[in-house]
């Protein structure tokens, strides 16, 4: 981290990375106005042969950002002041994390399964218009920062 925030003092890399997302704000712009004026598979048929619950457990246990949470997580342990957490700490936290992740995972479930009986085309292209919108918007004012920048520099 050390070594990333001393690359990043570096302007000429700040203004390439800014001009790098402003494009990539922009093409993500593009590709959503794009998808907005696509026609859509709204309803898929079921196919009850597959296993959703075990394909999401799997995709959710080997994803690589996990290590990275849980490092986030036990640098915000040490700095609450948990220096010594004693076993029963370790498993009231454990066990709540668990709690909160089975809950989280039913309520999405939940929330997908009535979510797709309430989208429509009309939504979806609603959706990627906003976001369309929003991306443009973004990737704008991140252009005109690093043009201003720039002339800062200059």
């Amino acid at each position: 981290m050390v070594g990333a925030a001393i690359l990043f003092q570096n302007p000429l890399v700040t203004l390439l990375l800014g001009f790098f997302g402003c494009g990539l704000l922009l093409r993500f712009a593009w590709d959503a106005w794009r998808a907005s004026r696509a026609d859509v598979q709204v309803a898929a048929a079921r196919d009850e042969r597959k296993n959703h619950f075990a394909a999401g457990a799997m995709l959710s246990l080997s994803n690589p950002q996990n290590v990275t949470a849980w490092l986030g997580m036990s640098g915000v342990i040490v700095g609450l002041g948990f220096l010594n957490p004693e076993p029963l700490h370790i498993l009231v936290f454990f066990s709540g994390f668990m709690i909160a992740q089975v809950c989280w995972c039913f309520f999405f479930a939940t929330l997908v399964e009535f979510g797709r009986r309430l989208l429509t085309q009309r939504v979806f292209r609603w959706i990627n218009i906003m976001c369309a919108v929003f991306l443009a918007y973004m990737g704008v004012k991140l252009l005109l920062q690093t043009v201003l920048m720039t002339i800062n520099l200059v």
